[in-house]
């Protein structure tokens, strides 16, 4: 190898040397530059976490997550009060459904029983006027009472009567009276024929005693 050759390696080499050298330089440089970014990167977000009070804000996010929890089960408590509600409120249409029909019923029965009363109450105060033969007998008060004629004896004045299973011996103007539902039913002998008898039969109502 000529000298002039030499030269021409060793520029070469010089070459070589300085362009690693200046990469080295450019990489050392950005290998710095970059850690130093990591690192006032990390000092920012260090400064921004003492900012932002940690604990503080888990204590808060603590506090709003029970407080959700609460309103969570507050609004479970008001669907299932809603829904009662719904079923109290078909129950008591059910119920008023019935109560309507127990009073339709109910005024019904009452103008049953006031029609009964007043049938009852008219043959309790019906005046009647009836004449009997020998051996015969009368229901009264829808056969409440009943009034036979065993005998009349025109002769004697006498007639032998039966009101309810008990005999009687009657002279005109003399009668038999039975107590029935506060009232007081009367039949008075009226006459005597040959073999018959008159009489009339009457009720009023017993007035209450008095309390002294």
């Amino acid at each position: 190898m000529n000298t002039s050759q030499k030269i021409a390696l060793f520029a070469v080499i010089v070459t070589i040397i300085g362009i690693t050298i200046a990469e080295t330089s450019k990489y050392c440089d950005r290998a710095n530059e970059s850690y130093i970014a990591s690192l006032k990167h990390d000092i920012d977000m260090y400064e921004k976490f003492e900012k932002f009070n940690i604990p503080k804000t888990l204590n808060t996010l603590n506090t709003t997550l029970t407080e959700l929890e609460k309103n969570a089960k507050n609004i479970n408590d008001y669907t299932d009060t809603i829904n009662k509600n719904k079923e109290l409120e078909i129950k008591n249409k059910t119920l008023s459904s019935d109560i309507e029909k127990f009073k339709q019923e109910n005024i019904e029965l009452n103008k049953k029983i006031e029609a009964l009363e007043e049938k009852y109450n008219r043959l309790m105060s019906e005046n009647e006027n009836f004449t009997l033969k020998n051996n015969q007998s009368r229901t009264l008060l829808g056969g409440e009472i009943a009034v036979g004629l065993s005998r009349a004896s025109q002769a004697l004045e006498i007639a032998t009567v039966t009101i309810n299973n008990k005999t009687h011996e009657l002279r005109a103007g003399q009668s038999v009276s039975l107590e029935l539902s506060g009232k007081r039913c009367t039949t008075v002998l009226k006459g005597i024929g040959y073999d018959s008898a008159g009489f009339e039969f009457f009720c009023k109502p017993i007035p209450p005693k008095s309390h002294q």
